[in-house]
């Protein structure tokens, strides 16, 4: 024992090390970064959409938009949302989603733009609870038909007057440019609804959101 020291060291704060002891030994970073020595001590090393945090590299995830509806403005009682630019319009023809009074279902109603198609994740899991886009089963719209697969499926009852009872729904979108989008409705009342969208801009069924 007479060649072997040992002494403490501060590695983390509240923790000691011993020294001659490898710091990152136990230092897992969330199995995603890297530890690295500095000083003596541990930190963590995260790739991005990470940041470190103590012995870990904990996600950073981002927040969905709040796209507004007003479909008592003209022109013809509809609004065009753009899930790749976040904005709603009165008239385009470059849109991901269509808001409009359906004399059919009574009242309001959502439609997919060009090329857009969509899965129904239902009400089980809540919209920031949908992390991930699903490979398969997409529908799109049959409008010489009347057929729209979201529809007035955000709302389980209510009117346009009083207000709509929300569904909870979360839709998944893929989007004409091949990117992944979701959405819930949060209120409708009047023309005006309020509804939670998130596009995954980089690529990739990542669709993960924070609150």
């Amino acid at each position: 024992m007479d060649n072997v020291r040992f002494g403490l060291a501060v590695a983390f704060p509240g923790r000691l090390r011993l020294r001659g002891v490898d710091p990152c030994a136990n230092v897992r970073c969330g199995s995603v970064g890297t530890c690295v020595e500095e000083d003596g001590a541990a930190r963590c090393e995260c790739p991005a959409g990470y940041q470190a945090s103590g012995t870990e590299c904990v996600r950073e995830l981002p927040k969905a938009s709040t796209l507004a509806t007003a479909l008592e403005s003209p022109p013809n009682h509809q609004n065009y949302l753009n899930f790749r630019t976040m904005t709603v319009e009165n008239n385009s023809t470059d849109y991901d989603l269509r808001a409009f009074e359906d004399p059919a279902a009574g009242g309001m109603a959502l439609a997919l733009g060009p090329g857009v198609a969509e899965v129904n994740l239902g009400s089980l899991r809540s919209f920031h609870e949908v992390e991930r886009a699903p490979a398969d089963g997409y529908q799109t719209d049959a409008p010489a038909q009347n057929n729209y697969v979201i529809g007035n499926g955000f709302a389980t009852g209510g009117n346009y007057e009083q207000g709509y009872t929300m569904s909870w729904k979360v839709y998944v979108l893929k989007l004409s440019d091949g990117t992944y989008a979701k959405l819930q409705v949060q209120s409708a009342l009047r023309g005006v609804m309020q509804i939670w969208a998130f596009r995954q801009a980089a690529g990739g069924d990542d669709i993960a959101t924070r609150p």
